[in-house]
């Protein structure tokens, strides 16, 4: 099996999503700007090229900087990203759905948090968002 035919899966996949009136380029790149306290560091995490690279703006703020958040807020604005993600490319929501109720598992070798090696919420949440997208029966 190609692992590469799951990269949509990732919040890094690059498609755009909008939430609240902006246009961003991956679902990492919104939960990452929504880590800046302050307009003018959203708009420069929000114009990354890439998801990485967004996440690297980010961790590189100070920590006057920052929107201190707990576990459950970072759930919940990466859960915003993916029903949009999902939502708004049905390119991907047909991908997704093609998963049928198959368990989705973030393969993070060092993620606790978003990862299989721990509380798996990336995998969670794209199976929440299945949910989302799917045809209500």
């Amino acid at each position: 099996m190609d692992a590469g035919q799951w990269d949509f899966l990732s919040p890094m996949y690059i498609c755009k999503i909008n939430l609240d009136g902006v246009t961003y380029r991956s679902a990492e790149h919104y939960y990452q700007s929504m880590k800046a306290s302050d307009e003018k560091n959203r708009i420069w995490i929000r114009e990354a090229s890439t998801g990485y690279e967004a996440k690297e703006r980010a961790h590189s703020l100070k920590s006057e900087a920052l929107v201190k958040k707990s576990p459950e807020q970072k759930v919940e604005t990466m859960r915003k990203a993916f029903i949009a993600k999902f939502k708004q490319n049905p390119d991907l929501a047909e991908k997704l759905l093609s998963t049928k109720d198959a368990e989705l598992l973030e393969d993070s070798p060092d993620d606790a948090f978003w990862g299989a090696k721990g509380e798996n919420w990336i995998g969670k949440l794209a199976m929440e968002a299945r949910e989302a997208v799917s045809p209500k029966k």
